[in-house]
């Protein structure tokens, strides 16, 4: 009977008991914290390179049905800026005369809500992209163009406006890029940049 009340009245831990588990929960936060980071933002790269990838795809999509309608782009090398908020995309950097018709095939208007009606999505790239890729909502984007071929897509999730650092055309044709001094490719600084195609990570370059 006395053992049994002894037991009892034992209850909870005592310090030393508290002492090692604050001690073990300390080791394992040091241990897994790092790791869960870098998954969480190898993840986060790499849905910013999909959504790059998709917009490459369907702009040279874009690029090669102007040109098998005669109305190809015939302005060079050429880089345009598309942004989007809230569903509303944007465009600039371009005009009528990169175009072989001499239309803007880019587009015809400032901009183009998802959800308000495409005017012209099978002539203008603005439209056509904002159709075929209505589920991106937040996003700054750089297109850049050598004649009717895509050298390149990057892509800031999240952001309508560029990263400190981005790619250029040289850098795509490369198919290299510094990441303004980054150890990861895809990852500059708490930005997160999807390239298409995607850039192996440059170590010789310097920050910019």
């Amino acid at each position: 009977m006395k053992r049994k009340e002894r037991l009892g009245q034992r209850r909870g831990f005592t310090i030393v008991e508290l002492v090692a588990v604050i001690a073990i929960i300390g080791v394992l936060a040091v241990v897994l914290v790092p790791t869960l980071v870098g998954v969480v933002t190898d993840s986060r790269i790499s849905s910013a390179n999909q959504t790059a990838r998709q917009i490459r795809d369907r702009a040279g999509e874009f690029m090669t049905k102007m040109d098998t309608q005669n109305d190809t782009h015939i302005n060079g090398s050429q880089t345009v800026n598309i942004v989007i908020q809230d569903g509303l995309w944007s465009i600039s950097g371009g005009s009528a005369s990169d175009w072989l018709d001499g239309v803007n095939h880019w587009s015809s208007s400032e901009s183009v809500q998802v959800s308000g009606g495409l005017p012209n999505q099978s002539t203008e790239l603005l439209s056509y992209l904002a159709h075929a890729l209505g589920g991106i909502k937040s996003a700054y984007v750089e297109i850049h163009v050598t004649t009717s071929y895509i050298v390149g897509v990057s892509v800031v999730e999240g952001s309508t406006t560029a990263a400190p650092s981005m790619p250029a055309m040289d850098d795509f044709r490369a198919e290299r890029f510094g990441f303004g001094g980054s150890d990861k490719a895809g990852y500059y600084d708490g930005w997160f940049i999807g390239t298409a195609p995607r850039l192996e990570l440059d170590t010789g370059a310097e920050a910019s």
